[in-house]
């Protein structure tokens, strides 16, 4: 291995300039993200200053979060470290997209379709055979004394707390879990008909 040679300036930047660097792209840039991800590339140092960044603030969407919640269990469990990056994590209960359809015709294959699929995913359950992503993906941020903040969100309407569908199942499950983490913020909206159990939590 090649010493090196002291009369030689280093061309290794301080962290507290990279993380300099990289506040300045974070917090300045329209692009931010993208050049988050491409300044990540730049080297090590980079990379974990850049994550801090990109993962500090998550946002799952209810009709792709127990697909993307795989996906974040899977980039957690193979990145140490990864979820004491995160701070904020937000799940978007899109209110539209699980109302039954209401054209001609569509309601009553919708109801039985839904049913279906509640039955089977509740049988699978029951026997191991379906987990829920969103609760392991929570389960290993709190793992991390970094998250702060939890926000639960519907959007494009208002959710009833006592609604029985697949996604408001897993919402219940992640907020009363989040319910007893030691969050600085506790953030419920659009929702009706909440237990007071959880409020006076």
């Amino acid at each position: 291995m090649e010493a090196k040679d002291p009369r030689k300036p280093s061309t290794d930047l301080p962290q507290e300039i990279i993380d300099i660097i990289v506040h300045e792209i974070a917090s300045n840039s329209y692009l931010a993200r993208q050049s988050l991800k491409t300044c990540s590339l730049v080297s090590k140092s980079f990379c974990f200053s850049c994550r801090r960044h990109l993962f500090s603030d998550l946002e799952l969407i209810s009709d792709t979060w127990q697909s993307r919640a795989a996906r974040l269990v899977e980039i957690l469990q193979h990145n140490v470290g990864l979820a004491a990056c995160v701070r904020s994590l937000t799940l978007v209960l899109d209110v539209e997209s699980h109302r039954t359809y209401s054209f001609l015709g569509s309601r009553t294959l919708g109801r039985q379709v839904y049913e279906s699929k509640t039955m089977a995913r509740t049988l699978a359950a029951k026997i191991g055979l379906y987990e829920d992503n969103l609760i392991k993906a929570l389960n290993l941020l709190l793992q991390a004394p970094s998250l702060k903040n939890f926000t639960l969100d519907a959007r494009r309407g208002v959710s009833d707390w006592e609604a029985e569908t697949g996604a408001t199942r897993s919402m219940k499950r992640a907020v009363i879990i989040a319910s007893t983490a030691p969050l600085t913020t506790f953030r419920l909206s659009n929702l009706v008909n909440i237990e007071e159990s959880l409020i006076a939590r």
